[in-house]
């Protein structure tokens, strides 16, 4: 078929691009026509798909200026191997001839290996790494390794069968991912993979030393992927590592870095580290852990299980080492309140207390509670070996408050009243926060804690809808005392200050003022009285400010006959309140303080002082301008008050059964301590109680 002309193609010499003869460049990298264009290759666009060439068989490459890119048929032709036999040339992957069937030369075939392990290099530098690191993967995923009890095929990573949980077999794991990765290998391989399959007429010899070769760049490839495989381990391990610290970080506690910091101030011996650490409580025998060095992230000077005693010697720090082998000062007791031991029960006497809040209909929008309860200790108490009182005081009471307002005649400074009347009351234990106020006032009535902010919210909601009868009574006591200081204010300053002592009682946490317990005393619908302290001191023992929250509150915004008369007492010192309780006595003997007094056999009454040590009447909290004066009279009405025989103005305090609830509770906790004395009787003998 004769050629057209028009349809001749003439490709580039650079990017061997096939452009129209027209065109006097290349269209894509834009090189010069060559001129001698009778000595280059074209393709003949007609239809045969021919290659048209001139009638010289040579191949002329462009000038050595111009970028010389080899034709297909010159590295085919360079490539292939002349038989010594019949000259005929073979493929260079053939290793016989065709035609004669005559060996390779062996120099040739040394040559083929050489130019193989060059190509591969060149082609290894100009890989894509992306390429690598998915071929790396691929293999690393299939290395599972076989559980050496139920065979399931586990990932590299799991420590143990994720069927029976059995360790992983570390030897049988690495000789499994070495038969997997060789298998890979051998599939991998891309002379192995492109050889020409094995002629019929050859020997099985010849195929074996054809493999040679092509194993042997096999092994070179092989060996670059795994080094490569072994350097993203490392850099997946160091990632994997960072992430664990992270999370191990964000878990982390203040004292786990005291911890720490204590570790490494050994090492730099650094004293003041290990003394804020022992300082905060820490445990002097606490050990080095996995996470511990790896926060470190120095495994080189610390070790698994070492303690701070272990650093010491090992850093050969004598003066941190006697710190740590000094005996250790007494810590102050466990508190095991009642609650604590059952807290079931404590959480089921909070919800009953829920319920027992109602809210009266009319003008006063005020809740109560509807159940009036005293919380009092056992006089089972009493039974015990002094031991176990002591135990058992040093567990339930505040010990220090205790301390600081008997050392001041605030309570139990009547021999009369603590012998005789058996009138004897306790500090209870209570949290430290903002929210002493509300525990005391709880722990004095149902003896559980205000965990569940009861009454604080029953506080908030009261203040804000009972205002309109809060707020004038507050406001005129307020200025009662602002004229007694030679100050006044606006109504827009009273305002702000109702608003932010309403705001108080809405916030968790927050310490109280006498507004109120002067509110709670309407809540419980029952007087409160508070034996405190008369100035605020710091832990110096100076003098911070007045106290002013002694004395009694009575739910003056209530009717008479719609209160109960029974008080329940509260101590306040330094900033906290505690709930004072009586103890029953074992003969009861119920006396009275004068002979009228009609009291039930099941009532255990305390008479709690109304005036102080030196016979001054407690004042009355937000009294009228009309009430000043009347004190006496309001403690006989809103109180069940009289005279001991030592002329002592008392109110009776009358405890009732308890509910079952507080019953079971304070059974179970009395047990604990018949079970330590049980102990205690068994291993020394019995003793006389």
């Amino acid at each position: 078929m004769p050629r057209n002309e028009q349809n001749i193609k003439w490709p580039c010499e650079y990017c061997t691009y096939l452009n129209w003869p027209t065109a006097m460049r290349c269209v894509m990298c834009r090189a010069v026509k060559p001129s001698n264009l009778a000595a280059c290759d074209v393709i003949d666009d007609s239809g045969d798909g021919q290659l048209s060439r001139s009638s010289s068989d040579e191949i002329i490459c462009p000038s050595e200026g111009a970028h010389q890119y080899p034709s297909k048929k010159k590295s085919a032709v360079d490539n292939k191997w002349p038989c010594q036999s019949c000259t005929y040339q073979n493929p260079s992957k053939s290793e016989t001839c065709i035609m004669c069937q005559e060996r390779k030369p062996d120099a040739v075939r040394q040559r083929n290996i050489e130019n193989a392990e060059s190509n591969f290099v060149s082609d290894s530098n100009v890989r894509n790494d992306s390429n690598i690191e998915r071929k790396t993967k691929s293999l690393l995923k299939s290395s599972k390794w076989p559980c050496s009890k139920c065979t399931f095929e586990n990932w590299p990573k799991s420590p143990k069968c994720a069927l029976c949980s059995t360790p992983k077999n570390r030897a049988r794991s690495d000789e499994g991912m070495v038969k997997v990765g060789n298998a890979k290998k051998s599939h991998s391989s891309p002379s192995l993979k492109n050889s020409p399959p094995r002629s019929p007429r050859s020997p099985l010899g010849a195929c074996k030393k054809s493999s040679d070769s092509s194993i042997e760049v096999a092994r070179i490839e092989d060996e670059a992927v795994i080094q490569l495989s072994d350097s993203l381990q490392a850099s997946c391990k160091l990632r994997n590592d960072r992430e664990d610290i992270l999370q191990i970080r964000n878990k982390m506690t203040n004292k786990d870095w005291l911890w720490l910091a204590a570790c490494r101030g050994i090492r730099d011996h650094n004293v003041t580290a290990v003394k804020k650490y022992l300082s905060a409580g820490g445990d002097r025998t606490r050990q080095l852990t996995k996470e511990d060095i790896l926060v470190l992230s120095e495994p080189e000077n610390f070790e698994i299980g070492h303690t701070l005693v272990h650093l010491a010697i090992t850093f050969q720090r004598e003066d941190i080492l006697r710190i740590l082998l000094r005996p250790e000062p007494p810590s102050r007791s466990l508190k095991r309140l009642p609650s604590h031991l059952s807290p079931d029960l404590a959480a089921a006497i909070r919800k009953q207390v829920a319920y027992s809040l109602r809210q009266k209909k009319g003008a006063f929008q005020c809740l109560f509670f509807t159940e009036q309860v005293t919380f009092f200790l056992p006089g089972e108490i009493h039974s015990f070996d002094v031991r176990i009182q002591q135990q058992i005081f040093s567990e339930i009471l505040d010990l220090d408050v205790q301390k600081v307002l008997e050392e001041e005649s605030l309570i139990n400074w009547s021999s009369e009243l603590i012998g005789y009347y058996s009138s004897r009351i306790y500090p209870l234990w209570n949290r430290a926060a903002g929210d002493c106020l509300l525990d005391s006032v709880l722990q004095a009535t149902w003896g559980v804690l205000d965990r569940e902010n009861i009454l604080r919210r029953a506080l908030f909601e009261s203040l804000s809808e009972g205002q309109k009868r809060f707020f004038p009574r507050w406001k005129e006591a307020e200025q009662i005392q602002a004229s007694e200081m030679n100050y006044s204010l606006d109504d827009h300053q009273w305002k702000q200050d109702w608003l932010n002592t309403v705001s108080l009682a809405g916030t968790a946490g927050t310490s109280l003022e006498q507004t109120h317990v002067f509110a709670l005393a309407h809540i419980l619908r029952r007087p409160i009285i508070v034996y405190a302290v008369k100035y605020v001191k710091s832990r110096k023992g100076e003098t911070i400010d007045y106290a002013r929250f002694e004395g009694v509150y009575l739910p003056l915004l209530w009717e008479e006959d719609f209160c109960m008369k029974t008080p329940i007492a509260l101590g306040y010192t330094r900033g906290h309140f505690s709930a004072l309780v009586p103890m029953e006595s074992l003969n009861e003997r119920n006396v009275g303080a004068s002979s009228s007094v009609d009291v039930n056999e099941d009532t255990h009454v305390t008479y709690l002082p109304l005036v102080d040590h030196e016979g001054r009447l407690l004042p009355i909290h937000f009294q009228t301008v009309e009430e000043i004066g009347q004190e006496e009279r309001l403690l006989q009405s809103w109180l069940d008050c009289c005279f001991t025989n030592n002329g002592i103005l008392v109110a009776k305090q009358k405890v009732t059964p308890r509910p079952a609830l507080v019953g079971q509770m304070i059974d179970e906790w009395l047990n604990r301590y018949h079970h330590l004395q049980d102990d205690m009787i068994g291993s020394r003998g019995a003793f006389k109680i």
